[in-house]
């Protein structure tokens, strides 16, 4: 009888868990995830009032849309979203703006993913030419060398996009790509978004921190404050630990340059692209760890642009060249933040 209470508990606590561990799975699946298929671009149609989408972007008005895109495992699917405009500058300056998708919550409680994570961020072309679309794409490629560098980071998705008007007609066909949802990255990496204005840097995690510095040093990217928060997202282990900051918004940066993008005053930078270090590193420690991580994964970065073909052979070789002379400055002997 003893021997079959422990049987009974044994199976009872192993169905327990299996269900605790699917309620997390389920309630922490993102939308994002229906999306993500990295080594591909993924096509999209999203059918909107376009016209009228562009004529009140200012006021970031919903707008009813349908999107239809094809899941990983090769599903055609359409959901009905809404859309709306988003951003600051590009917002003000963009012909077309970038753009937030608004998921319902229940059609995604129904497929069996957080109702929580319901907005995607879409950046898209600020206007319909070919070089806006390589913007795009140089954009995509910072993150993803950012993923190289440093997992605590947000995944992107490209996509190719029909804007389809509400006539049925095409309003525009451009690249585009998706930012993971920031709760979304959070889970994923064990972690939950705080909204805290930090003291000073210390309250960092001295690693990845030192990361995103020198990342951002080598992409030539002053645009992002750690104490505003701006262009930077906090996130902390659930468990215990120290912050730990997530760069976004690189089209300022020397590897993009947006061609709406300008010097910084507030770090005297004299051109767009010049690099500044913005910020101290911790301790030596763990400055020379970052550096050694750069020089270890310098390879893997030159061919993550070299063979990326969606960059034309001109903006392909400008991001190399502007990259190697990165690695050069870096690998000189006895290297010292001063010395960057």
């Amino acid at each position: 009888m003893k021997h079959l209470m422990l049987v009974m508990i044994s199976i009872f606590c192993t169905l327990s868990f299996t269900f605790a561990e699917s309620t997390v799975s389920d309630t922490t699946r993102s939308i994002f995830d229906d999306f993500y298929q990295p080594d591909k671009v993924v096509e999209v149609t999203l059918q909107f009032d376009c016209k009228a989408f562009i004529r009140t972007k200012q006021k970031q008005e919903e707008h009813p849309a349908t999107l239809t895109y094809q899941r990983p495992n090769g599903e055609s699917v359409t959901q009905t979203i809404k859309v709306l405009s988003r951003g600051r500058l590009r917002l003000e300056i963009c012909g077309f703006p970038p753009m937030k998708l608004d998921f319902d919550k229940k059609n995604l409680e129904t497929q069996g993913f957080s109702t929580e994570m319901d907005e995607i961020k879409l950046v898209t072309h600020c206007y319909d030419n070919n070089r806006n679309d390589q913007l795009v794409i140089k954009e995509f490629l910072a993150y993803q060398l950012y993923n190289v560098i440093e997992k605590y980071s947000y995944r992107v998705q490209l996509l190719n996009v029909k804007y389809v008007d509400m006539d049925g007609k095409l309003y525009a066909e451009n690249k585009a790509f998706m930012i993971e949802p920031t709760d979304a990255m959070a889970a994923r990496l064990g972690c939950r978004e705080s909204e805290r204005h930090l003291q000073n840097e210390s309250e960092l995690n001295a690693d990845t921190y030192a990361n995103m510095l020198l990342f951002q040093y080598m992409i030539g990217n002053v645009d992002f404050d750690i104490t505003s928060l701006h262009n930077v997202k906090l996130v902390k282990p659930l468990s215990t630990g120290w912050y730990i900051p997530v760069p976004y918004d690189f089209d300022f940066s020397g590897l993009v340059s947006a061609q709406y993008a300008a010097p910084q005053e507030r770090v005297n930078q004299k051109y767009v692209g010049e690099r500044i270090l913005v910020g101290k590193f911790q301790s030596d420690a763990s400055f020379q760890a970052s550096l050694q991580r750069f020089l270890d994964a310098r390879q893997q970065i030159l061919d993550i642009c070299n063979n990326f073909s969606y960059l034309d052979d001109k903006e392909k070789e400008k991001a190399l060249k502007y990259l190697n002379a990165f690695f050069k400055r870096i690998e000189q002997k006895k290297m010292s933040p001063d010395k960057l």
